[in-house]
């Protein structure tokens, strides 16, 4: 009984020691932000996020618990077999969660969760972000990080299985009895209310608690969620909020017309184009050069905001006006997409021809499926391009595929809508072009990368206007979502969602202007519908932008929290500690709105 007890009690706290030292790692890892808190805060997060620790390594303790409680009828070598491998298993699978986190919470903001199983369907992509000396360093870190804690695991614990004796049968009820107390740690302790991610969080600031969360203890209560339904805050009663999100859509509303009778659109989506490199929204000055010159040719949009953090919800949003939610993404979910109204599926029907540009691989986070949905007539995509044309990770340079849809565009006949989609400003930023932006660092090769595709851009709006369609077109131009760089802007703050948009082409009336109200994405849609006469109803969460009884404000989403934002009022909310991460000049009837636009679109969303 001894050995068996000390077994099962040094493997749990062994675990529990492992996270431990995990934590430590995220802490240096992340030091420009852990660096700014003291010894004390510190101190805090091991304390606090100590519960998540004890939970998931309990959790890992049950099969081991079952394997000891029946050990008294098994030899102790297939005993030590079976434990051998099962810790060989789970340690690896935990280094690979624990080293993963480092680096995605870099770039996201968030602990990891369930999100990157969506880009593993095509792992090419998904390692295109990361730069080959960074993928090898993560191979060895892995390697030595599993290495490690598997020789500590078998030089220490595992011997003990050899001194387990023969015993009773009826210490098997008491070996089960002490698995069964693993539900303690498991829930959190003894109360009403279970562990969750909150349960850990203590500061008033967001890093100290996302630090607090032990990474596998998230991943795996993310992934028990996937394909659920999401929990509705349910902030108010459901009249209540259907209220108050009527009145930020008001019927009957009526707005100037800029365009010509059935303009051809094109939308061009460019990657991560925050506000924070164009100079005109606050931003560096030299980084877009060509945007900048274009925006007295058109309708520049001043406040306007991505409504998430993701290529996938920037498409959604643009061309479903379907906000991003804030712990999934339905374009995950296929048989929901399918019931999303569609920009492409209404200017189809009107007759218009389309098409979908991308240099890139469409089954990266399900695009394609998305896109098919959205009935495109036509996808050009990586596989039409010769591979000299590639980067070594995405895909087709962007003046390779602005080239491609200049030529396609040459003597159109016919109506169309089109959109393009860029991607040589993703990580790991590498341009066909000699360095304007000095500096081997990400920020750096950032701001570099996107000079290139607002060069690109540049180029094909030159080469465009001597078209003869370009006459009839209205060219969107905009971004799938912003950035953290330059500045690493924390996750939720305003700047790294507002991006650029500007409508150009020979089919607009009125140029020069720049259009102050708050938007989002989700308000494209709708907008370019309406100034060509096309009903929009069914684009319930997006707005016409020009019309004159339209309130101003935007929302977007990021992890489990959301802004909502108009011309007085600035709400950043946090779902998880229930806090206003920023409340600025909010009176009462503003703070309902952000609440109620979330919880009708978690409404939406779980209805479909």
């Amino acid at each position: 009984m001894r050995y068996r007890l000390q077994y099962f009690i040094f493997s749990y706290f062994f675990l529990v020691l492992f996270f431990l030292v995990s934590r430590l790692f995220f802490l240096f890892y992340q030091h420009s932000f852990s660096f700014h808190y003291n010894i004390g805060e510190w101190f805090a997060i091991f304390a606090h996020g100590i519960k998540h620790d004890f939970s998931i390594s309990a959790y890992l303790m049950a099969i081991p618990g079952l394997v000891l409680s029946f050990s008294v009828f098994m030899k102790n070598r297939i005993v030590k077999v079976f434990l051998n491998i099962y810790f060989a298993i789970f340690l690896f699978l935990c280094s690979l969660i624990v080293l993963a986190d480092l680096e995605l919470y870099r770039n996201w903001g968030f602990r990891i969760d369930s999100t990157p199983l969506l880009y593993l369907k095509t792992p090419s992509e998904a390692f295109a972000s990361a730069e080959n000396k960074t993928i090898l360093l993560f191979s060895l870190a892995l390697i030595a990080f599993f290495l490690t804690t598997k020789f500590v695991y078998s030089k220490y614990i595992s011997p003990i299985i050899k001194k387990f004796s023969p015993q009773h049968f009826l210490f098997v009820l008491f070996y089960l009895f002490i698995t069964a107390s693993l539900i303690i740690p498991i829930r959190g302790g003894v109360g009403i209310a279970p562990l969750n991610v909150g349960s850990v969080y203590f500061h008033n600031q967001q890093f100290p608690n996302h630090a607090a969360v032990n990474p596998v203890w998230n991943f795996g209560h993310d992934l028990s969620k996937m394909n659920k339904k999401m929990p509705n805050p349910e902030f108010m009663k459901k009249e209540e909020a259907e209220t108050i999100f009527d009145s930020l859509f008001p019927k009957n509303d009526t707005s100037p017309l800029f365009l010509k009778k059935k303009a051809n659109v094109l939308i061009i989506i460019l990657e991560s184009f925050s506000g924070k490199i164009m100079e005109e929204l606050s931003g560096l000055s030299g980084i877009t050069p060509n945007l900048s010159k274009l925006i007295h040719e058109g309708i520049f949009f001043k406040n306007l905001y991505a409504n998430g953090d993701r290529s996938d919800k920037g498409l959604v949003a643009i061309l479903s006006s379907y906000p991003a939610q804030t712990t999934t993404s339905i374009i995950k979910r296929t048989k929901k997409t399918q019931t999303l109204p569609y920009l492409s599926k209404k200017m189809k029907k009107q007759g218009y021809k389309t098409s979908f540009y991308y240099g890139g691989d469409l089954n990266f986070a399900n695009m394609r499926a998305y896109l098919t949905n959205g009935e495109f007539e036509r996808f050009v995509t990586k596989d039409d391009f010769d591979s000299d044309t590639y980067n070594s990770k995405w895909g087709a340079h962007d003046h390779v595929v602005f080239n491609r849809l200049t030529e396609d565009l040459k003597n159109n006949a016919h109506a169309f809508f089109s959109v393009i989609f860029t991607l040589s400003s993703h990580e790991p930023f590498e341009v066909p072009m000699e360095t304007k932006i000095q500096g081997d660092d990400e920020e750096a090769k950032f701001l570099n990368s996107a000079y290139y595709t607002d060069r690109c851009l540049g180029n094909f709006i030159e080469n465009a206007k001597k078209e003869t369609w370009w006459e009839n077109t209205l060219v969107v131009i905009t971004a799938d979502h912003g950035s953290r760089h330059p500045g690493n802007s924390p996750v939720y703050v305003n700047e790294k969602f507002h991006i650029p948009m500007l409508w150009l082409g020979g089919a607009l009336t009125k140029t020069d202007t720049v259009i102050t109200n708050y938007c989002s994405q989700t308000d494209i849609a709708p907008s370019i519908l309406q100034q060509l006469k096309i009903p929009a109803d069914e684009f319930k969460f997006g707005k016409n932008i020009f019309a004159k009884n339209q309130p101003s404000f935007a929302f977007y989403a990021f992890n489990n929290g959301f802004s909502f934002i108009n011309d007085s009022t600035n709400i950043i909310y946090d779902l998880t500690s229930k806090k206003y991460l920023l409340k600025q000049h909010a009176n009462p009837l503003d703070l309902k709105s952000g609440k109620a636009f979330l919880q009708i679109l978690i409404s939406d969303f779980n209805e479909r």
